[in-house]
């Protein structure tokens, strides 16, 4: 069973114990402290749904060979995305790790994200 917590911390990757073979890449609230300034610079709000819009937008921009290949389910203290493709979820846990890390790669996919995205 897959549960890696440090690969693309501060994202976390698992397959569900009670669905083998459908995975989670999952984000917290606490984990994105370090970039709520860049979303209130960019007048955005830093949030589940938030990053939800930043995953969407880096699937458009940068990693579109995983569109329909993941979906998301977050809500606005944690960012979700599932798949039985874990490999989607692999390209998209380093890109969004990148964001997290990246504050330049965070306010390009801010900016170039539909507003209704981004909560």
């Amino acid at each position: 069973m897959l549960n890696d917590k440090t690969t693309y911390e501060p994202l976390t990757l698992f397959e569900y114990p009670d669905s083998p073979g459908k995975y989670c890449l999952m984000m917290a609230d606490g984990d994105w402290e370090d970039t709520l300034d860049v979303f209130e610079e960019c007048g955005a709000y830093g949030n589940g749904h938030s990053w939800q819009g930043i995953a969407l937008q880096a699937v458009r921009a940068h990693v579109p060979d995983v569109a329909g290949r993941i979906e998301f389910d977050s809500e606005g203290g944690t960012f979700v995305a599932h798949s039985t493709d874990v490999d989607a979820l692999r390209q998209l846990g380093r890109f969004l790790q990148a964001a997290v890390r990246d504050h330049g790669l965070l306010t390009e996919l801010i900016q170039g994200a539909d507003p209704d995205w981004l909560d």
